[in-house]
C-alpha cells in the first residue's frame, strides 16, 4: 500500500516538476523572441530614419555612406526622385518596385511577405523624393526556430 502511494506521489512530483520546467521554457522562449524582435525593429527604425534624415537635409546622398548603412543592417535601400528610381546598384531594383507598390499612402512601416519595410515620402516645391528601406526577416525566423528547438530539447530532457 505504501509502495503504491509512493509511486503515485513520485509520478505526481515528476509530472508537476516537468510541467513547471516546460512552462518556464515556453515563457522564456516567448520573452526572448519578443525582446529580440523589438530590438531588431528599433535598430531597423533608427537606420531607416537616418537615411530619411540624411536625404531630407542633403541635396545628394553619399553612396558609400548608404552602402555602410545597408551593410550594417543587412537591409536594402532604394531612392526615387520625382518618380525616377536612383539606382546606385546596391539594392534589388525589381524587389524594390514590388515593395513600393505595396507601400502605404504616406510615411510608415509595413511588412510584405518576409520583408520588413519603411516607406518615406519627402515633398518639396520642385517635386518629391521617396525612400524605401527594407530588410528580409527570414534569417531572424531561422534564428527563432533554432532557439525554439533548443528550448524544446531542454524541456524534453527535463521531462
Amino acid at each position: 500500500m505504501l509502495k503504491k502511494l509512493r509511486n503515485k506521489l513520485t509520478l505526481l512530483a515528476a509530472v508537476l516538476t516537468g510541467s513547471v520546467v516546460v512552462a518556464v521554457c515556453i515563457v522564456s522562449f516567448l520573452l526572448i523572441r519578443e525582446q529580440y524582435a523589438n530590438s531588431r525593429f528599433v535598430a531597423f527604425q533608427i537606420a531607416a530614419e537616418s537615411v530619411y534624415t540624411e536625404w531630407s537635409l542633403e541635396e545628394r546622398i553619399n553612396a558609400q555612406w548608404l552602402s555602410s548603412v545597408m551593410e550594417a543592417n543587412t537591409a536594402q535601400v532604394l531612392l526615387w526622385e520625382n518618380g525616377v528610381p536612383l539606382d546606385y546598384g546596391l539594392a534589388d531594383l525589381e524587389r524594390g518596385k514590388v515593395l513600393r507598390n505595396a507601400a502605404p499612402e504616406g510615411n510608415g512601416y509595413f511588412t510584405y511577405g518576409s520583408d520588413l519595410c519603411a516607406w518615406f515620402v519627402l515633398d518639396y516645391d520642385y517635386g518629391s523624393r521617396q525612400i524605401l528601406f527594407w530588410q528580409n526577416t527570414e534569417p531572424e525566423q531561422a534564428y527563432f526556430l533554432k532557439i525554439g528547438l533548443v528550448f524544446a530539447g531542454i524541456a524534453l530532457l527535463s521531462l
